[in-house]
């Protein structure tokens, strides 16, 4: 009596019977290896697939084990199930010995399958397990500074263990060593064209003054295999200039005008090509550009180097302009109130400069005064409160201001040929947020589909979605951790863990699955998400409060298992 295993990553050897993808006709299946093809961006890291153990031309069989390794790296176990051949679809009783699915190591331990009844034996061919798989969400966009990590990991095997058939006289009809072979399939993206982007020099922008413009955050192109060069930089600046086209992605360009009118708006765009000749779509921003003011200035900032090194560049929000606004501060932060008084655009010193600063209630929190030096600039100091007593430092969250009012003497009245007034009184009023700057908004726990779920048996993977909120007018590096309990608060398995820049704004993200182990006491368990800086390892510090959500771990609800006399 002879039987023949199959696995649909499986395919050297006639026998063997390969199951494609269910999820899309699109993807082409080849043999040995079976490639997934994605079609970018279609298909990407994250997605869910279904993979069988099959056998074929099997007799009488009456129970079997399976287990496997793979690429953790690369592939994330979901959920393993019987696949329907020994059970007829459902229709017959089976006894279930229950594995383990280990995503850290890349090892399901067998899974165990027995009908109950002899008489229930089945003979032909069909799937044995059903497995559900995830590709690693950070595989895409792999790191366009180095070599592309999809590249490095293109073939990915999975490879048999401890799979064993037995028949109804209790014979292992498995297929010798020599019939099981490796299963591979190859992870690749469809070429893609160049995308187009920006960003500028802090705002704001003056008539007859360079602004700078980098694109070097733009994507190459990619050929399918490997990320190709942008040639060409191809800029129109809005203002009826020639399109202007250069190799590197930085250049800068001057916006030139005899006023009236004292401002105007010019939509710059980009479109960049790659080396193979790919063309991006249009990417634009629109730019508005002012006179500068003439007579007595007065202009309120922030200090400039708060989050990059000063010898380098300055932060791009830090309120200069009359009534710009500058990037938000925490609580505990330093604040500096830079004054830059001016007049016909020359400096002015010795000059009694007076700060007032409203919380977000409109409350004043302090008034003061400082002394322009030499080169014009006046500055106060203070420290955002951070109080300990109930509702804490929440209660001070939301848009401050700050004023700076300056009072300059001018010609007095009475002088022949001078009609202005004996004293001008000036200001400029700049708007900063006060709050933690990164903090989670929100947070679920779900399945691997992203659908919320209050309760997990043993065994099975949790995904916990995070509604994360940036309240910075700049992206800021982020490390999200989620780190699960189960009932008597012991730590399950590893912390699930992301890191990546995150833009200004709400957005939500899906960390990876966390594997509730089987010595997990059921319960009550609980997950617990934080956002820092960087680990604390690394001297990371907290964005915001840890935020707590409960869920409930089950039995697996399987017969239990005896072992054999």
């Amino acid at each position: 009596m002879s039987a023949i295993l199959a696995i649909l990553l499986m395919l050297s050897g006639a026998l063997f019977v390969p199951r494609a993808f269910a999820q899309d006709p699109a993807d082409s299946i080849q043999s040995n290896p079976l490639a997934i093809n994605w079609t970018y961006p279609t298909h990407t890291p994250g997605e869910t697939f279904t993979v069988y153990v099959d056998v074929t031309g099997v007799g009488n069989l009456l129970s079997f084990q399976c287990g496997f390794y793979f690429n953790p790296t690369v592939l994330q176990v979901v959920s393993v199930s019987e696949g329907g051949f020994l059970s007829n679809n459902g229709a017959d009783p089976i006894l279930t010995f229950p594995g383990t699915i280990d995503n850290v190591n890349g090892e399901v331990i067998p899974f165990g399958y027995g009908l109950l009844g002899v008489d229930k034996a089945k003979t032909g061919s069909g799937h044995l397990i059903e497995v559900v798989m995830q590709i690693n969400p950070a595989l895409w966009p792999p790191d366009t500074s180095g070599p592309v990590l999809m590249i490095d990991l293109t073939v990915t095997d999975m490879d048999l263990c401890e799979t064993i058939l037995m028949d109804k006289e209790n014979y292992d009809v498995s297929p010798p060593p020599d019939q099981v072979y490796d299963g591979t399939f190859s992870l690749s993206a469809a070429p893609a064209p160049p995308v187009a982007y920006f960003v500028t020099s802090a705002p704001p922008f003056y008539v007859d003054s360079p602004i700078s413009f980098d694109a070097s955050g733009s994507t190459r192109g990619w050929n399918g295999y490997d990320w190709v060069p942008i040639v060409d930089y191809a800029w129109d600046w809005g203002d009826g200039s020639p399109v202007e086209h250069t190799a590197i992605p930085t250049t800068t360009h001057t916006y030139s005008w005899t006023p009236p009118p004292d401002v105007q708006s010019f939509t710059v765009t980009l479109i960049v090509t790659d080396e193979d000749g790919r063309v991006s779509d249009p990417f634009s921003r629109t730019l508005q550009v002012q006179v500068r003011p003439s007579g007595a200035v007065i202009d309120l900032q922030s200090q400039r180097w708060r989050y990059q090194d000063p010898f380098l560049v300055p932060d791009p929000y830090f309120g200069e302009g009359l009534g710009y606004d500058c990037d938000l501060f925490r609580p505990g932060e330093w604040v500096e109130l830079w004054a830059y008084v001016t007049y016909g655009g020359d400096p002015v010193q010795a000059q009694l400069i007076s700060y007032e600063v409203h919380d977000n209630n409109d409350n004043i929190v302090l008034t003061g005064t400082a002394v322009s030096d030499e080169n014009g600039w006046a500055y106060y100091y203070f420290r955002v409160p951070w109080p300990c007593d109930p509702p804490g430092p929440e209660s001070l969250f939301g848009t401050w201001k700050a004023i700076a009012t300056w009072e300059i003497g001018t010609h007095g009245p009475g002088i022949p040929g001078y009609d202005k007034p004996y004293a001008e009184t000036i200001n400029d009023t700049m708007s900063f947020k006060v709050g933690w700057g990164i903090w989670i908004v929100s947070k679920e726990e779900c399945d691997e589909l992203g659908n919320p779920k209050g309760d997990f048996f043993k065994s099975e993977i949790v995904y916990v979605k995070l509604g994360v909120q940036n309240d910075y007018m700049m992206a800021r590096q982020v490390t999200l951790t989620v780190t699960l309990y189960d009932d008597l608060m012991v730590p399950i398995n590893t912390p699930a863990m992301w890191v990546g820049t995150l833009d200004p704004g709400f957005q939500y993200i899906t960390m990876p699955g966390i594997h509730i182990e089987k010595w997990a006491f059921v319960g009550t368990g609980t997950a617990k998400a934080n956002a820092f800086t960087t680990l604390p390892f690394f001297n990371g510090i907290s964005w915001c409060p840890e935020v707590t959500n409960t869920f409930i771990i089950k039995k697996s609800g399987l017969p239990p298992w005896y072992p054999d006399p």
